[in-house]
């Protein structure tokens, strides 16, 4: 029986060491949402805000926070423009720089909207409004400017591990007009440059018109001048790209980057028929070489953990104490 206790102690002082606990459903730790009114100048029936507006026009959407939570909570809102990140998919997450690089640099979400507050405390399974007042600007365009209103919720940094982040968006298409517009994706620089710790092609591409690209697949590769290698090569199976932005196509290399004369050689397509292709010189004045620093990851290991693998192993010497005063006792009774 005592050794039957003595093996389920040690599993459970494995598991409790070796396998912290994770949270089963992110989605229900978030412990809010939010809420949003329906606007009189919805053009469509898609979940986000569609709006067809006049220039000069203004109109007030109106949304909430709610809080499912047992606890007051506070909230910090933005209305971020619609951006591409490095991975080729377009991202709510940032303010960016208030600017676009298209031929309208300045028409941006950022600049057409007006929040009524941007940090909002909500009690306990309750919820609460806030606003944003949007103008169309006075000048006239075709395509369309997007953004959204992201919600975050306001957590305490944890010095020695993780905080988790929860945020929603609610996206945020403004038009004037239907009028079709076709995009553009060209490149703009080509830099060879550390990116994660490794050599890359950093590729700086840019859509300056004001559409965006959807299920964007790209295939692209460095090649060496000289040799005729490939360097290596990058592909996207479905991407997309925000109107009036720009992001970094990085082809990275495990291996040092020699010094020389190269070609960024790719074509891509959309959803929508249309094509493009490059075939882009670059020098590599200085072999690039991968970086001499590791990639440092903190774990962390909460000291209630500790606290139990102590607790199992006084368990486990006091099992034992008890098995060799009992063997000690038989062998005193026998003599």
């Amino acid at each position: 029986m005592i050794k039957k206790i003595i093996a389920v102690l040690a599993a459970a002082l494995f598991c409790a060491v070796s396998h912290p606990v994770f949270a089963a459903d992110v989605a229900e730790q978030s412990g809010f949402s939010i809420i949003s009114q329906p606007n009189e100048l919805q053009a469509s029936n898609q979940s986000y805000y569609d709006l067809k507006m006049q220039p000069g026009q203004t109109t007030t959407l109106t949304l909430g926070v709610k809080n499912m939570s047992n606890v007051s909570s506070t909230y910090e809102i933005a209305v971020n423009p619609a951006q591409t990140s490095d991975n080729v998919i377009i991202d709510y997450s940032s303010a960016g720089n208030g600017k676009g690089v298209g031929a309208t640099p300045n028409l941006q979400i950022k600049s057409m909207t007006k929040l009524s507050t941007t940090k909002i405390t909500v009690p306990a399974n309750a919820s609460k409004q806030f606003s944003v007042t949007l103008t169309m600007p006075d000048t006239t365009f075709d395509g369309i400017v997007a953004g959204a209103v992201r919600v975050e919720r306001l957590t305490k940094n944890e010095k020695n591990g993780i905080t988790n982040k929860f945020a929603y968006v609610k996206g945020i298409v403004v038009r004037q007009n239907d009028n079709a517009v076709d995009p553009d994706l060209k490149i703009n620089k080509i830099k060879v440059g550390q990116y994660h710790y490794l050599p890359g092609v950093i590729v700086t591409m840019a859509n300056p018109t004001n559409i965006n690209i959807s299920k964007l697949k790209i295939d692209a590769k460095a090649v060496n001048d000289k040799t005729g290698e490939t360097l290596n090569t990058k592909t996207v199976a479905s991407g997309s790209v925000a109107p009036n932005s720009e992001f970094n196509y990085v082809i990275r290399y495990s291996k040092t980057i020699p010094a020389g004369k190269y070609h960024f050689i790719g074509t891509a397509t959309d959803q929508k028929g249309h094509h493009w292709e490059w075939r882009e010189p670059f020098t590599v004045k200085k072999a690039e070489k991968v970086a001499n620093q590791p990639i440092r990851v903190r774990g962390t290991f909460e000291w209630w953990w500790l606290l139990i693998a102590i607790l199992l192993l006084i368990i486990l010497a006091l099992i034992w104490w008890i098995i060799l005063m009992k063997r000690k006792k038989n062998h005193d009774d026998e003599e």
